[in-house]
């Protein structure tokens, strides 16, 4: 049809009858013709999501390669729009990262429920405790039990009436080394509802 001759940089009267291969020649070098080969051998379709140099630009395409009887039929999408977009929202994500375990202070987020979802590399440094260790209930694990109810009603303070709570905390480290810390807690809000909570630990 009249994208896919746009796609192939030609007419579509003067498409027709061509060899692929000498209209995309840098499809041999993406392995693009080895899938359609792959394809009439099984018989299985093929659907993905691929980087290719069309005629100088970088798109990212998804196709999808079905036999037929006498060859294959490709279809290609455009997608590098949305591509583009997921990649800026990771590289933000990973700004973002990057830039919390800088941070000189201990940092916590949770969900709605108190479960722990994300602890930076200083809150590893003060606790002891591996992120993975530290998710869901088990960062309570890194505060001295003695402090334990009181972290508890913080978050229930929270809760009720969505003020900032500071206050000291015992943090006791895997090696048995008791940390004071003062910590900080706020809520997350979105759209007048608690979605979590985010929390800080400055080692005192």
């Amino acid at each position: 049809n009249e994208r896919g001759a746009r796609v192939l940089g030609h007419p579509a009267d003067q498409a027709l009858g061509q060899r692929m291969g000498d209209m995309l020649p840098h499809w041999h070098s993406e392995g693009m013709f080895g899938k359609c080969l792959g394809v009439m051998r099984t018989g299985e379709p093929l659907e993905e999501e691929f980087e290719s140099n069309v005629f100088g630009e970088q798109l990212w395409l998804r196709h999808q390669i079905v036999a037929i009887e006498d060859g294959v039929a490709v279809t290609a999408r455009n997608i590098t729009e949305r591509k583009r977009a997921e990649m800026a929202v990771r590289q933000n994500q990973a700004e973002l990262q990057a830039v919390n375990d800088a941070s000189p202070l201990g940092l916590v987020r949770a969900d709605k429920d108190g479960k722990c979802s994300y602890v930076n590399r200083t809150f590893e440094a003060i606790t002891g405790m591996a992120r993975d260790a530290a998710l869901d209930d088990g960062w309570f694990g890194a505060v001295h039990p003695n402090d334990r109810d009181m972290l508890r009603a913080s978050l229930r303070h929270l809760n009720t009436t969505q003020q900032a709570f500071q206050d000291t905390l015992r943090c006791v480290n895997t090696d048995g080394k008791i940390v004071w810390t003062s910590i900080k807690e706020a809520t997350i809000v979105i759209d007048n509802q608690i979605a979590g909570y985010v929390g800080t630990l400055d080692d005192i």
